[in-house]
């Protein structure tokens, strides 16, 4: 205590050596955090599935292996669904992009626009694209001849529009958004022999930036959307067939 004033004498670290106070830290406790201009760390982080990248090696197979591949799918019951993949060759804003166009969804220009696998040249790292679940009896494979068929497959697992059919909106055909993930080295400073140098310890995913959260999220409002609208057309049909049934049965005979 100081006699004259009886509160507690300031202490401070060398004060018993004659060193003078330290100066007050102005702003580094008291001041509060600074805010990120973009707010990026607000945005949430879209769900959008993830391609497993081992899928485009079925592209890289070779014309036996690729038949069996093939011939598996062309196996599947009619009631079953198979992928179908295109890719973009752009990010989650491209996706978007074709989302919002008026096709909604995948148009073919010219030549196949879907594949049975991943097709890597459009499917890069940072990529993203569109899967398709389609219905085995919408396809017609090599050596088939389908009247009602959609999608028409050739010996490389390409796949083409076919019967009138140009474009895929997403409102009719069951379908989502997918990405692939972009990765970078890792280094780390060690000592080798007697010079400090960086060292490949390994690799980390990128975090999507700002504009791709956006757009990501905007692809999951869509999608919901789409879905919603598949699932009203369906039901509209339901509905439509019971009347038809309802008023056959009660037609006089």
């Amino acid at each position: 205590m100081t006699p004259e004033y009886g509160v507690p004498e300031a202490i401070w670290p060398g004060k018993e050596l004659g060193l003078p106070p330290p100066l007050p830290q102005e702003g580094f406790q008291d001041s509060p955090p600074l805010q990120s201009e973009s707010n990026e760390d607000d945005i949430a982080i879209p769900h959008i599935p993830l391609l497993d990248r081992a899928l485009m090696s079925f592209g890289t197979l070779g014309p036996e292996k690729k038949a069996e591949f093939l011939e598996e799918k062309k196996n599947l019951p009619p009631d079953a669904t198979i992928e179908l993949y295109h890719g973009l060759n752009g990010g989650l804003a491209k996706a978007l992009a074709v989302l919002e166009s008026p096709n909604q969804g995948v148009r073919q220009m010219s030549g196949p626009c879907l594949a049975l696998y991943p097709v890597g040249q459009f499917w890069k790292p940072g990529d993203a694209g569109l899967r398709y679940s389609i219905p085995r009896r919408l396809i017609e494979f090599p050596g088939e001849n389908l009247s009602d068929a959609k999608f028409r497959v050739d010996k490389g697992g390409a796949v083409t529009l076919m019967n009138g059919l140009e474009t895929l909106p997403l409102t009719e055909f069951d379908g989502e958004v997918m990405r692939t993930e972009r990765k970078e080295d890792v280094y780390e400073e060690r000592l080798v022999g007697d010079t400090w140098t960086d060292v490949l310890v390994g690799e980390r995913i990128v975090p999507l930036e700002e504009g791709e959260r956006e757009a990501g999220l905007k692809i999951e409002e869509e999608i919901g959307r789409f879905s919603q609208a598949r699932e009203t057309a369906i039901m509209d049909a339901s509905q439509i067939r019971q009347l038809q049934t309802s008023l056959s049965e009660n037609l006089p005979k």
